[in-house]
């Protein structure tokens, strides 16, 4: 029983690699400016989908779309905080550009 935990769990590890969170998180950190609002709306759309397979289940679906909702859920929610977290690390990076003293530009030779 241990052993098919670990083997379960261990799919799962795999699986989770694969998910349009895990995809893009990396993206918003390299590219905030242009990936932190699509990567919002995709986590409005991951709490639709969710909504709808929801209502399916609901109807007499199968209930293996419970881990189906599950996933969707937490990558909804994983990919709606970091759209503000995206656009707050761009601020910080701006600020920090502004506050840097520049270096003196040596004089014009005349």
């Amino acid at each position: 029983m241990l052993r098919l935990g670990i083997r379960l769990a261990a799919a799962l590890y795999r699986l989770w690699g694969h998910t349009p969170a895990s995809k893009l998180i990396p993206r918003v950190r390299a590219h905030p400016l242009r990936w932190a609002v699509p990567a919002a709306a995709l986590g409005l759309l991951c709490f639709l989908a969710a909504a709808t397979l929801t209502s399916v289940i609901s109807r007499g679906g199968s209930g293996w779309l419970h881990l189906a909702v599950v996933v969707l859920i937490v990558d909804g929610m994983r990919l709606l905080a970091i759209g503000p977290w995206g656009v707050a690390m761009l601020a910080r990076d701006r600020l920090s550009r502004t506050s840097r003293p520049r270096l003196a530009e040596p004089a014009a030779q005349q």
